[in-house]
């Protein structure tokens, strides 16, 4: 009888680390049942794809583990989704409380939150900073590796090479108080040259999040939004917080107009058929210098009036497009569709390449341990908008950061 109690004492004291393999495991197999769900896994995944996919989710049974890292059980929920190339499909990981910035300033409060197990137990880089700093601020333009900057110069990130096809991005210095130095940001994967999957703490609040996207290029990594020159001013975006629809006469031969927002819900709808219907009725210009800059997409029951418009418009005068970095999803859709017509240019630089897929329902599906969720897609994307997924569309005319892209476009003589 003893025996007996001894191994229930045993099996008590096991209980939650069982419960928590299971749990990871649960993940890897639930994450994969909603992937082979998705349009985009059956439409790329097929033959012998299919077969190394369940091969490599065999592979990554094996690397589940209970003393496994957060990150480390991260990464290989990570491989799994990176074998469909979809980007609209988000894998996250999300602590129980985010930072509220706006009690930024209540000193108890920051003090508190400072102490929860997610910020204690966040990930350090193993390496003298110090000597990494110094070695890093010699790297050149076309070297990945090297010292970032996040909004000016709120963080300073170093940027190393672990291995052929690893960098790590670490904090040097950082004025957000959830942020140490020596902390780890990123994980870069490298793919193909310059183009990588990234494994990211968000800047604003640490929480994790898978990027199949990001992509180096002339000194900035543009999915994660750092450069390695402080900026004094970011010509390529356009603000947040100007109005999504407006228009205005630039000169007698030119008219500007911003499409900030294809999103569908009821005020957006309302705002942008009122536009809609004004811009209808004031297009007398020979050139239209039309903005998709930061439009983050939504769908054609917004964005459609405005192509048939242009479509028109077109046959017998001047479209100016610009776009960038944050032109995406459905917006992207629009461009491709747009740039077909007569008289349109595009200018500005390589759109986000988040083109072809989305979701109906906006559904954020938790896995099995805490804080893990799957943003699946359902929306059949057109066999011929994938050949852009993730590549983006490219301008006719690349602009200069360094200088107004307005400007720029009006400077352009054909």
């Amino acid at each position: 009888m003893k025996k007996n109690h001894f191994f229930l004492y045993i099996i008590l004291l096991l209980l939650p680390y069982i419960s928590f393999s299971q749990n990871r495991l649960n993940d890897l197999t639930i994450l994969k049942d909603i992937i082979k769900k998705t349009p985009s896994f059956k439409s790329q995944i097929k033959g012998q794809r299919k077969k190394e996919f369940d091969k490599l989710y065999e592979k990554l049974t094996l690397k589940v583990d209970e003393k496994n890292t957060e990150l480390q059980h991260f990464e290989i929920l990570s491989e799994l989704v990176g074998q469909i190339n979809d980007n609209h499909f988000v894998l996250q990981y999300i602590p129980d409380t985010s930072f509220d910035w706006e009690r930024y300033s209540d000193k108890l409060y920051v003090s508190k939150f400072l102490k929860k197990d997610y910020i204690l137990n966040h990930p350090k880089v193993k390496i003298n900073i110090d000597s990494l700093e110094l070695s890093l601020k010699n790297k050149q333009t076309n070297e990945v590796e090297g010292i970032y900057y996040f909004q000016s110069s709120s963080h300073k990130i170093g940027v190393f090479k672990v291995n052929d096809s690893v960098y790590n991005g670490m904090i040097l210095e950082s004025l957000y108080p959830i942020w140490e130095k020596g902390d780890l940001c990123f994980v870069l994967k490298e793919k193909s040259p310059n183009y990588f999957h990234s494994i990211n703490y968000l800047i604003s609040q640490k929480t994790l999040q898978f990027n199949k996207n990001e992509k180096y290029k002339d000194g900035e990594l543009l999915g994660y939004n750092i450069s390695k020159t402080i900026k004094k001013n970011s010509y390529p975006f356009i603000p947040d917080s100007l109005k999504k629809f407006y228009s205005y006469k630039i000169n007698s031969n030119t008219r500007y107009v911003r499409l900030g927002d294809f999103m569908v819900n009821p005020s957006n709808k309302k705002r942008s058929s009122i536009f809609f219907n004004e811009l209808k009725s004031s297009m007398n210009e020979k050139v239209i210098l039309l903005d998709l800059r930061n439009n983050n997409g939504g769908y054609f029951v917004i964005s459609r009036p405005f192509l048939k418009l242009f479509k028109r418009y077109s046959k017998k005068n001047e479209i100016k497009v610009l776009i960038n970095r944050k032109t995406v999803s459905n917006t992207e859709q629009f461009v491709i569709r747009l740039k077909k017509y007569n008289n349109v240019t595009l200018f500005g630089e390589d759109t986000e390449g988040m083109i072809t897929y989305g979701s109906n329902y906006g559904r954020q599906i938790p896995l099995k341990s805490k804080g893990l969720f799957v943003y699946p897609t359902d929306m059949r994307g057109l066999k011929k908008d994938l050949q852009y997924e993730t590549i983006g569309i490219s301008p006719n005319i690349y602009l200069s950061k360094d200088s107004d892209w307005i400007e720029q476009v009006l400077k352009k003589e054909f």
